[in-house]
């Protein structure tokens, strides 16, 4: 069964790249912030999982870069393959966002700061990312008319 869209890839994406900038760069303002402003260090765990490594403004946007693109290609497969496909973009994007709560509240060794400032990121990114995209749907789409059934014979 097909979705409720038949999008149009080229807008959807340029929407979406915009997006992924923009998100980044709002990461990386969050980051600025706490590290400028509030002088506080943060701090992620290593790829192997077991030490705090330190976090860069560069890591920070290519992340939130990454999420952005990620989304919207979860946005452009709910469009096209999804019936309500917007709607479930939504939720699952709410879902990924509690996802990501878990290793940041799990730190080892992290201050209460730390975590609230990754925190405050996430959801920084996500209010960026998830109401631009789901916004633009009307703009890059257009909903596919339910063929009428057949008049009765």
């Amino acid at each position: 069964m097909a979705g409720d869209w038949k999008v149009n890839a080229g807008r959807l994406w340029a929407v979406g790249a915009t997006t992924a900038v923009i998100a980044g760069l709002a990461a990386a303002i969050v980051w600025l912030f706490a590290t400028q402003v509030f002088d506080e260090t943060l701090y992620v765990t290593s790829p192997g999982g077991s030490d705090l490594v330190e976090l860069s403004v560069g890591q920070t946007f290519i992340a939130a870069f990454i999420a952005g693109i990620l989304a919207t290609g979860a946005m452009h497969l709910m469009l096209a393959f999804v019936p309500r496909g917007s709607m479930f973009f939504g939720l699952l994007a709410t879902l990924v966002l509690f996802v990501m709560f878990i290793p940041v509240l799990t730190l080892p060794d992290a201050t209460t700061a730390n975590m609230i400032w990754l925190s405050v990121m996430h959801v920084v990114v996500y209010l960026v990312i998830v109401p631009t995209l789901t916004g633009s749907v009307p703009r890059v789409a257009m909903r596919i008319q339910p063929i009428p059934p057949p008049p009765p014979a």
